[in-house]
């Protein structure tokens, strides 16, 4: 049996040993797959979880043997993520005993954010590379990978393997898929569109205070449009006259306006009315319309959802803890913007937009920066399924009889029919989420300001088949 040198084991080592292994946290995600692809298209064999290995040969499945055994350095993204995190600081210390016991460099540190005060003991005294610029990062890596002779066994199939990882285990899936709009159709709107003229001229406050304003459109101090037969209430003096009618899908203009403008701004207006009379209310900015305490039993809504029957709370609190060791509680309203467009589907749709109205327990709003700190981390793990629940919790409510939200006025010739069916399409293939293989619980945004102390009791509930 033939014995191997010490010079031949040392060769096979350095052979075997031809792996960077990347360790990161997964809010670096996207600097590892860059960095993964970039150093893989120039040659170099990179060990990164989010791709394993790539161009081919299998990999052990423990960290521990991976790298012991067949990489040649460690490139660890250090970063305010990293620095604490379990499995990074596992990495780096191994690789640190590694450096020591085979008295090399074994660890190269890859700087992204932190400053020299926040470096942890092991890496402070290490020369790292910065990368608080990607490109400038990448050369200077590239440089000093090149210093220390490091193996390249890829040179010649590199580049087409960092390709092959966009088109590789595509998360397409070959079968239709239902997709959601955030837009409802109109079943029905009026074709007459009827102009009235006053007796006196009327402000335009006289006119927003007046229970006119919902139904109609201002012209001039003297004229305006609306649906309804007659106009009635702008002002206790004052009383309208008719002054013509238009089927106003045949006329572009009607007194010189755009018919279509004007057939927007009543669809909206009509469709306010009708949700404040429903109990809704509207934020102090005018922009948004939130559900009130007490306006459901308990604060739930009952719904069909995307995987069934199932509830949700429109109104809920969560109690913060701000940087002066103070609590604050806040409370949130299930809310929703709404506008028409007319340039998205062939016909006038209402588009709607689910979002979260902010309070203290006053009921006074937050200021700017305070309520977009909070309102990121109340929903930072509502994803689509969650989003989508509270657009379909809304048209529920909205929902009066066989799918439809009556609009405007009494008369049949008057009346506004909303669907409210979200409009859906069928694609011919769709995305298999498990494929992505994302841990999206890793990725909540936080606030700036403060942090969730102790949150209210769930505000979603099971769906039921």
């Amino acid at each position: 049996m033939a014995i191997e040198t010490p010079v031949a084991i040392r060769a096979k080592q350095s052979v075997a040993r031809d792996h960077l292994f990347v360790s990161y946290a997964q809010e670096d995600r996207a600097l590892a797959e860059w960095l993964t692809r970039k150093l893989t298209a120039g040659g170099y064999r990179i060990w990164c979880d989010r791709f394993s290995l790539l161009a081919g040969e299998s990999y052990p499945t423990e960290i521990d043997t991976a790298i012991k055994e067949r990489t040649f350095r460690v490139l660890a993204i250090l970063s305010q993520a990293s620095i604490q995190k379990p499995n990074p600081l596992k990495e780096r210390t191994l690789a640190l005993n590694l450096g020591q016991q085979r008295n090399e460099n074994f660890l190269i540190p890859l700087n992204v954010n932190l400053n020299s005060t926040q470096l942890d003991w092991m890496t402070s005294d290490l020369n790292y590379i910065s990368f608080s610029n990607w490109a400038d990062g990448y050369a200077a890596l590239i440089e000093t990978l090149q210093r220390m002779n490091t193996p390249r066994p890829l040179e010649q199939q590199g580049a087409s393997a960092a390709i092959e990882t966009f088109t590789a285990h595509t998360p397409i899936r070959n079968q239709p898929e239902l997709l959601y709009t955030n837009c409802l159709p109109f079943a029905k709107i009026p074709q007459v569109l009827r102009a009235f003229s006053t007796n006196r001229a009327v402000t335009r406050n006289e006119f927003a205070t007046s229970p006119v304003f919902r139904r109609a459109y201002r012209v001039n101090a003297r004229t305006y449009f609306s649906f309804d037969r007659a106009l009635t209430g702008i002002a206790r003096d004052v009383f309208c006259t008719n002054a013509g009618q238009w089927l106003w899908d045949q006329n572009a203009e009607v007194l010189g306006i755009p018919s279509i403008n004007v057939v927007s701004s009543l669809l909206i207006k009509s469709f306010f009315e009708t949700c404040i009379r429903k109990g809704l209310q509207e934020t102090p900015d005018f922009k948004s319309i939130f559900f009130p305490g007490g306006l459901l039993k308990d604060n739930k809504i009952y719904f069909t959802g995307f995987n069934g029957k199932t509830w949700l709370l429109v109104v809920g609190q969560r109690i913060f803890r701000k940087l002066e060791g103070q609590h604050e509680i806040c409370i949130h309203h299930l809310a929703f913007r709404a506008r028409i467009r007319r340039n998205l589907f062939s016909h006038f749709v209402l588009q709607i937009k689910a979002g979260l109205h902010l309070t203290d327990l006053s009921g006074a709003t937050f200021k700017a920066r305070t309520a977009n700190s909070r309102r990121k981390k109340i929903a930072k793990n509502w994803w689509n399924d969650k989003w989508l629940n509270r657009h379909l919790a809304i048209c529920q409510f909205l929902n009066e009889k066989g799918g439809v939200c009556f609009l405007g006025g009494a008369s049949d010739d008057s009346r506004i029919i909303l669907s409210t069916n979200l409009i859906t399409a069928e694609a011919d293939v769709g995305i298999d989420e498990e494929q992505l293989g994302v841990d999206l619980d890793e990725f909540g945004v936080a606030g700036e300001e403060s942090e969730i102390l102790e949150a209210d009791d769930e505000t979603e509930g099971e769906s039921e088949e």
